[in-house]
């Protein structure tokens, strides 16, 4: 097995990962590394067989400080890590709460741990060729956690966080509704439901190629309600660039009052799962109604149940009101190693001409 560097993937080649989505995964891996442009460096690591067969893939960056609050380790651990000046690496993820460190999905179980440490491996040692004695792996799924777990990488620091995910079980919204646990939230989301469609408010499912420009100004109010200081022409470039690639697989929930927008959701596609992007809402005029809980989970939920799609993943924060209504609780692990090349159990980090 060997790792090569690349400045870009295409398509090809995630097509022969196998994974859920291309169109997801080269979109939201050419967003992440044009944001990174002029705040430091991208890169990929992809596993060959000595034929060339692709056994796995991460996306790989560094920056120097400051770092963005989600992936500074003097922020996101407990106790802080601070860092100093030293260039930041990272595999997987630059913030997003997805890591995209794949193993192709012919690998055996048995050899794709190898697979992943081969790749991590290779990280430690960019890392160390640019003075830095760290890489961060932010966002590790179970399966992800698990692959380095076995090779005895020891963590340096460690942060647990959860994101909500909603199964989808039912074919309506109204399993989905007598599906819930007490006839007290039964009651309730009936009548959230009810006082939405009372409302008169007309909802369409659009592309985000033609409807992101009425919808970002939208975006940009929940975005500074929650202390987030953007400007519309930032939050439209940014979806633009995402819908330009994502296309048909990037949608948007829009509520119209009279013609006008007055909140939205916005979904992308992959593979068999919705990924609940963002949220926005016109706070002036749109009152009360429901709206959020309407755009995020009922108009979704009856949307999928009739399309086949097995689960929503509606992120982190807020799961007190997302487990309420069904989601179930899936960990994500990041973790903070050591980019020095001593042995910590992982055969990859014997000295060089070791047998």
């Amino acid at each position: 097995m060997r790792v090569e560097r690349l400045n870009r993937l295409d398509d090809a080649l995630l097509d022969r990962l196998g994974v859920a989505s291309t169109r997801f995964y080269g979109a939201e891996l050419e967003r992440i590394q044009l944001a990174q442009r002029g705040h430091g460096t991208t890169g990929y690591l992809v596993a060959r067989e000595a034929d060339g067969t692709v056994l796995g893939m991460t996306p790989v960056y560094s920056a120097v400080p400051p770092w963005h609050p989600t992936v500074d380790p003097g922020v996101i651990f407990e106790p802080a890590v601070p860092l100093g000046g030293e260039r930041l690496f990272l595999a997987g993820s630059y913030g997003v709460y997805a890591n995209f460190l794949t193993v192709a999905a012919d690998v055996p179980p048995a050899r794709a741990a190898t697979v992943a440490a081969a790749l991590v491996d290779e990280a430690r040692a960019m890392a160390r060729a640019e003075g830095s004695g760290h890489v961060l792996l932010p966002y590790l799924d179970g399966t992800q956690a698990g692959w380095l777990d076995s090779h005895g990488y020891r963590a340096l620091a460690a942060d647990t966080r959860a994101k909500a995910v909603l199964p989808i079980l039912w074919d309506s919204f109204d399993e989905y509704v007598s599906w819930l646990p007490s006839q007290g939230l039964r009651t309730s989301v009936r009548r959230e439901r009810r006082e939405f469609l009372d409302a008169g408010l007309v909802v369409r499912e659009e592309r985000m190629t033609e409807v992101v420009g009425r919808i970002a100004p939208l975006l940009v109010q929940t975005e500074r309600r929650h202390g987030n200081d953007l400007d519309v022409q930032q939050v439209e470039f940014h979806y633009t660039l995402l819908a330009m690639g994502l296309r048909e697989d990037f949608t948007a929930l829009v509520a119209y009052a009279d013609g006008e927008p007055v909140a939205c959701s916005l979904l992308l596609a992959c593979g068999n799962r919705w990924i609940l992007k963002a949220w926005g809402c016109d706070y002036a005029t749109a009152g009360g109604s429901f709206l959020y809980f309407n755009l995020l989970f009922y108009e979704p939920v009856g949307r999928a149940a009739s399309r086949g799609i097995e689960s929503i993943d509606y992120g982190l924060g807020g799961l007190g009101a997302k487990t309420r209504r069904g989601c179930t609780e899936q960990r994500l692990r990041t973790i903070l190693i050591g980019a020095a090349a001593q042995h910590d159990g992982h055969p990859c980090d014997q000295p060089e001409g070791t047998p």
